[in-house]
């Protein structure tokens, strides 16, 4: 019997697998692999004479250490010696989650969009988030293009992609997808295809960037995409935290800004395992991870044995999200019941009967956190197609602070919200905005009335609204009377006081001498 360990590095070690005995010495090794090194995945070989300088993945240094065990107690042994190295930051089991499973719909003829079906709304999802209204101001504003972008990539990490799929031919990019799960002796996979061989991830991908307006079954949020599928489940929805770790180490390294996690793992499969190496994988990736909360009827703030991760993990580039009914309110069913949370969650989107593809040009509904989580990365997408130059923070920011606050979500996310794909686009309008100072009343220019606006304001004078970031012209964090002197002086065309466009295209007012 073989067990598998993940050991966290204090710093960067050479690996050696010819030579395995003098990395851990009072261990017997079978394999060891650096889960961080991904130089094979982008079509190198293994090189042992690599240096810590020459990686290519700036997080911390995770290896999966393989070796022959007897039983529970073996591994706990083994785990012992191993946080006695002072070389070692931790070692855990490398525990098995799965992908959120939801009920099936039974494939009938009748579940495409039709008003005698048992689906008469179809995409009831899309139009809940105001999807069609955000294509429209899209078109409205890049009239060039259709809503999303091919630059943008996404990551699914799943149980893969039907990338020969109708429905989704010009929007997945097979060549940069990967099956982790072929690198791990645990799973029985022959190559690296990240073919789908369950459906669930094709399911994801189809909601997150199907093709628009193609005659073909359904659309995605995004009508154009690059999705990158990273097969790290199994036939079976199973997975490590090892092919998790692999996965974002490759997604951080060939800068995959936007990924998706549908699955958990909770911390009470094998005992005392905190997943450090997933927390440290995330924690080392630079874009946005959108992650279901899970399908168990659970409060993930609790942070018990039933909670679910990496979605109640408090990192700042995480997104969680439940699973809502077309009432906007948490979808319970019989068999399985959206989790929450005040603080761990952050927003609900729909998850209930949603309708997306599936293998072989299939289409089928299905519901759970699952569903709901990829119309999330699907707005995430879309804004970082509109606003290329967006970062991770300013889109996790427009995509919570834009949600549609329902009565029946307070309490149960921090953001008491439903997602709005609408709303999300023009508080993006308002963040990207180019700041032009002294523009206080917000109109696009400097003029007279800007003065006599900030005036009124320092004076006092009720109702006045302004644009307060315009109307600290001198940006010392406050608005004085010296920033009316600064923008009355420039006005009134006083030398010295131009305008300076700044490296943000921003124009802020200057003056000859300091504040």
């Amino acid at each position: 019997m073989l067990g598998q360990i993940l050991v966290g590095m204090e710093e960067p070690v050479l690996v050696d697998r010819d030579d395995r005995s003098s990395l851990f010495p009072g261990i017997d090794i079978v394999s060891v692999r650096d889960l961080t090194d991904v130089s094979e995945i982008l079509g190198g070989s293994f090189d042992r004479s690599l240096t810590a300088e020459d990686r290519l993945y700036e997080g911390r240094q995770i290896l999966l250490v393989e070796l022959p065990v007897g039983g529970e107690e073996d591994m706990l042994n083994a785990i012992e010696i191993l946080e006695e190295d002072p070389l070692v930051a931790y070692a855990e089991f490398n525990i098995i989650g799965s992908a959120i499973s939801s009920p099936l719909v039974p494939n009938d003829p009748y579940f495409l969009p039709d008003p005698f079906s048992p689906f008469p709304d179809g995409l009831w999802g899309m139009e809940k988030i105001h999807a069609a209204e955000a294509w429209g101001l899209w078109e409205e504003n890049r009239p060039e293009t259709r809503p999303g972008s091919h630059d943008v990539l996404v990551g699914v990490l799943d149980t893969g992609v039907d990338y020969n799929h109708v429905d989704l031919i010009g929007n997945v990019d097979a060549n940069l997808g990967y099956n982790f799960l072929y690198d791990n002796p645990w799973w029985w996979y022959q190559d690296s295809d990240p073919m789908d061989d369950e459906g669930h991830g094709t399911h994801v991908a189809g909601t997150i960037g199907a093709v628009g307006d193609n005659g073909e079954g359904v659309v995605g949020v995004c009508w154009e995409i690059t999705i990158i599928p990273l097969k790290i489940w199994d036939s079976g929805a199973y997975g490590s935290v090892a092919e998790f770790v692999s996965a974002l180490a490759y997604a951080e390294v060939i800068d995959i800004p936007i990924l998706n996690i549908s699955g958990r793992w909770c911390k009470n499969w094998l005992q005392d395992t905190e997943l450090n190496a997933m927390y440290d994988a995330i924690e080392a990736y630079s874009g946005i991870l959108v992650a279901a909360a899970g399908n168990d009827w659970m409060d993930n703030d609790l942070d018990d044995f039933t909670t679910a991760f990496p979605a109640a993990f408090d990192l700042s580039n995480i997104v969680t999200v439940a699973a809502s009914n077309e009432w906007d309110g948490l979808v319970d069913n019989f068999t399985w019941g959206s989790n929450y949370g005040e603080t761990t969650v952050d927003l609900a989107a729909p998850g209930d009967y949603i309708l997306s593809t599936m293998p072989s040009d299939l289409y089928v509904s299905w519901s759970g956190t699952s569903m709901a989580a990829p119309h999330v990365t699907g707005v995430a997408a879309l804004l970082k197609g509109y606003y290329p130059s967006a970062t991770t923070a300013q889109i996790k920011e427009a995509v919570l602070n834009s949600a549609t606050v329902t009565p029946s979500l307070i309490g149960k996310v921090s953001t008491g919200g439903r997602l709005n794909a609408l709303a999300a686009m023009e508080y993006m309008d308002v963040i990207m905005k180019p700041l032009l100072y002294g523009d206080v009343d917000d109109n696009g220019r400097v003029a007279p009335m800007d003065a006599s606006l900030l005036s009124r304001y320092l004076d006092g004078w009720p109702g006045i609204v302004i644009n307060e970031a315009a109307a600290d012209v001198d940006a010392d964090g406050e608005i004085t009377p010296f920033d009316l002197v600064i923008l009355q002086r420039h006005i009134a065309g006083w030398p010295g006081y131009e305008v300076l466009h700044t490296s943000h295209s921003q124009n802020k007012i200057t003056f000859p001498y300091s504040a």
